[in-house]
């Protein structure tokens, strides 16, 4: 599963947290990447994994 998303003011927009809970993602492997060209992953990766 790919999973794009964008970083708005270093952060995660509140969408992405809402689309994490509703959804199942057991078993599947997520390939993150993230439109934001100076600030990377800022952390967003290590919230994804939790």
């Amino acid at each position: 599963m790919i999973l794009v998303y964008p970083i708005w003011w270093y952060q995660t927009p509140m969408a992405w947290y809402s689309l994490l809970e509703q959804t199942d993602f057991s078993g599947k492997t997520i390939v993150p990447i993230v439109g934001h060209g100076g600030s990377r992953f800022s952390g967003t990766d290590r919230e994804l994994k939790n």
